[in-house]
């Protein structure tokens, strides 16, 4: 009896100009659809009274700074982080 092994192997290919092409490419598309996404949740946050604001951990003045970061980092992340941090501070971090 011959033994045979059945070996499925992928072909790997090095990355070659056309993946770097197409990464640049999907990192093109996909900055200004984040960008559109965070600042459209932070104009949700900013119809919030400032009641609602401060129920859930932020403030008008937040709001405002965050909106002032650059195009390139997400201002929600920015929020969610200094709601967090806050929280931490108030139970005696």
């Amino acid at each position: 009896m011959h033994a045979t092994t059945n070996h499925s192997y992928r072909a790997r290919r090095p990355a070659g100009a056309f993946d770097t092409l197409a990464a640049l490419t999907l990192s093109i598309v996909k900055k200004p659809v984040q960008f559109y996404k965070t600042r459209s949740e932070l104009n949700q946050l900013s119809a919030m009274s400032d009641h609602e604001l401060s129920d859930i951990g932020l403030s008008r003045t937040d709001l405002v700074t965050a909106s002032g970061y650059p195009a390139d980092q997400d201002p929600t992340t920015v929020l969610a982080e200094l709601v967090q941090e806050r929280r931490h501070w108030r139970r005696g971090g």
